[in-house]
C-alpha cells in the first residue's frame, strides 16, 4: 500500500509540474517579441520556476493536511519527483509538439525558448529536491 501512495504522489506532482511547464511554453511562444518588453518575458519564466516551487509546497501541505505521509516518506516522494521531473524535462520535454498557431510570424527562438522553460522549471525542482536530500539525511541522523 505504501509503494501505491507512493506512485500516486510522484505521479501527481511530475504531471502537474509538466502541465505547468507546457501551459508556460504556450504563453511564451504566444509573445510577440516585437511588442512585449524582456523584463515581462523575464518575470514570466521567473513564475515559471515559482510556480514549480509552488507546486511542490503545495503537496507537502495537502500530505500534512491529509495525512498522506510522513516527514520521511513524503521526503522520498519529493526527491524522486524531483529526479523523473528533471529527467523528462531533459530528455523528452523538447520532443513535445508545439502548437505553431500561437508563434509569432518569423519567430526563430522556439528551441531556445523551449531552453529557458527547462532551465528556469529543473533549477527550482532540483533545489527542492536537495532540500529534501538534506531533511531526509537530518531526520536519519537524528535517529
Amino acid at each position: 500500500m505504501k509503494i501505491i501512495k507512493y506512485l500516486i504522489g510522484i505521479a501527481l506532482i511530475v504531471g502537474i509540474s509538466i502541465l505547468n511547464s507546457y501551459l508556460f511554453q504556450i504563453i511564451l511562444f504566444g509573445i510577440d517579441p516585437k511588442t512585449t518588453a524582456v523584463s515581462a518575458v523575464v518575470l514570466m519564466l521567473v513564475g515559471c520556476g515559482a510556480v514549480t516551487v509552488l507546486i511542490y509546497i503545495i503537496a507537502v501541505l495537502l500530505s500534512r493536511h491529509f495525512k498522506w505521509f510522513a516527514a520521511g516518506d513524503g521526503c522520498i516522494v519529493i526527491l524522486i519527483s524531483t529526479i523523473i521531473l528533471a529527467i523528462f524535462m531533459i530528455l523528452f520535454f523538447p520532443h513535445l509538439e508545439v502548437p505553431y498557431s500561437l508563434i509569432p510570424a518569423r519567430e526563430g527562438a522556439v528551441a531556445y525558448g523551449g531552453l529557458l522553460i527547462q532551465i528556469f522549471t529543473v533549477i527550482p525542482a532540483a533545489v527542492i529536491g536537495m532540500i529534501s536530500l538534506g531533511l531526509m539525511i537530518v531526520k536519519r541522523k537524528g535517529r
